[in-house]
């Protein structure tokens, strides 16, 4: 480790003990009060907890590990949501669906840092309040014989509040109301041909836990912390997709404001880098992409293959170039025997360079191998990341700081599953369905 002309030789040892909770339960109801009208409420609950304790240890210039830093953390989210819609068929061609929603999420996150060998402890004790309410609704129908049409609109009110226990004003107080509408019309070529155009206005709130006060130790010099003024991505992306028989060719726009990005700013007092996720000003990207499934005989496949044009940008960032990037996905399934299927894919990414970052090209590899021993019996071996291909690297400068990180993740696995059916399955005409349109952001 270097700071200035200070260098020393640092060697850590950390313990943690991590532990995670998560529970999610909903009540759906369906009523037909008529031919031509359908109702859906439904009521979820969602409760995660996580606690992280950590022992931090340095041997500093070869002296010997010395325990230096005790961490105790937790972080508990309780989420509930109500939904309820209403589907309408006001004539043949023409439906109409309708309803609203409320969500209300509250989390604490409490930190202990105890410094060993000195009087410093920091205590940290944050609690984190979200309500959002929405009505939408949407219109489908034909406005000719080959040509359909969608439209619709969401309108929602989203209030964000934290605190710190011992600040007497919140850290956190914001209040926004926002419209979102969307539209697709689909015409219908021939028997073969179709061509499809959207558009749509969106959004994409960050986890919770990534809004809070939890910290994660990774060296040294370098921390993982969330970041509580993160908002969320707005994105309005209008496309088009002309579709031949089960091939598809898709072109698109978009543009998003806030987008989120994992970047690297320095605390000069502590001399520490911190990880964290920000909002940066603005990516905007065009895109084409291909679809290509494919089946004879015993060999069937999906491919896809994208061509991208990514810009993201922010005034205290330094613009670089942008360049064109690729991305294939592709899995082949081979039916090598009446009840053995042997199946091989993985996905690539080109070098990417979008603006303020450059990053490196990836390969992931996997395989896996299926049988079935009569009609119940089914066992699997699957193989993930086969060549060690997760392996990350980005070059970035925000806010002075200039940052070149290497990232290397194993995902190499060799996964078994066994799978028995007992007695004889009945298909279920209603199946159970989430209320909570939060609930991807709990984890």
């Amino acid at each position: 480790m270097r700071i200035e002309d200070d260098i020393s030789t640092v060697i850590t040892d950390t313990k943690n003990d991590n532990t995670r909770d998560y529970f999610t339960g909903n009540l759906n109801y369906n009523k037909t009060p008529s031919k031509k009208l359908s109702l859906f409420t439904g009521l979820q609950y969602s409760l995660f907890t996580t606690a992280l304790d950590t022992e931090i240890s340095n041997n500093r210039n070869g002296l010997g590990l010395q325990l230096e830093q005790l961490r105790e953390q937790k972080y508990d989210l309780g989420s509930i949501a109500l939904r309820i819609d209403l589907e309408h068929q006001l004539t043949g061609d023409l439906k109409l669906e309708y309803g609203a929603n409320w969500n209300e999420a509250r989390a604490d996150a409490f930190s202990e840092i105890d410094f060993l060998g000195t009087d410093n402890v920091a205590i940290l004790d944050f609690s984190y309040r979200e309500d959002l309410y929405a009505s939408y609704a949407s219109f489908q129908g034909k406005l000719t014989k080959k040509i359909d049409f969608t439209s619709g609109v969401r309108l929602e009110y989203n209030s964000v509040r934290s605190e710190l226990a011992m600040d007497s004003s919140p850290l956190i107080a914001r209040e926004n109301t926002r419209v979102f509408p969307r539209a697709s019309l689909t015409a219908t070529l021939d028997s073969t041909k179709t061509l499809k155009v959207n558009y749509a206005k969106s959004i994409e709130r960050p986890n919770f836990s990534r809004t809070s006060t939890i910290s994660v130790f990774i060296n040294h010099v370098l921390e993982g912390a969330g970041n509580i003024n993160l908002q969320p991505e707005v994105t309005d992306e209008i496309s088009s997709v002309f579709q031949y028989k089960d091939k598809s060719i898709t072109f698109g726009y978009f543009r998003t404001t806030n987008p989120i990005n994992f970047t690297i700013r320095f605390e000069e007092a502590e001399a520490t880098a911190i990880l964290s996720q920000v909002n940066l000003e603005q990516e905007s990207g065009f895109y084409a992409s291909l679809a290509l499934p494919f089946s004879k005989g015993l060999w069937t496949s999906n491919t896809t293959i994208s061509l991208n044009y990514n810009k993201i940008e922010d005034r205290m960032a330094a613009l670089g170039a942008v360049r064109p990037y690729l991305y294939a996905y592709t899995n082949h399934q081979f039916r090598i025997a009446k009840d053995t299927t042997l199946s091989l894919g993985g996905w690539a990414l080109t070098r990417r360079k979008e603006g303020i970052f450059e990053r490196n090209a990836m390969l992931v590899a996997d395989a896996s191998l299926v049988k079935t021993f009569g009609e119940k019996l089914q066992c699997a071996i699957r193989f993930n990341d086969i060549f060690r291909g997760l392996n990350f690297e980005e070059s970035y400068t925000i806010d002075g700081v200039r940052s070149r990180g290497e990232f290397f993740g194993d995902g190499r696995e060799v996964a078994l599953s066994v799978k028995y059916m007992m007695g004889s399955q009945k298909k279920n005409r209603f199946k159970n369905k989430d209320v909570d349109e939060n609930i991807d952001r709990i984890n």
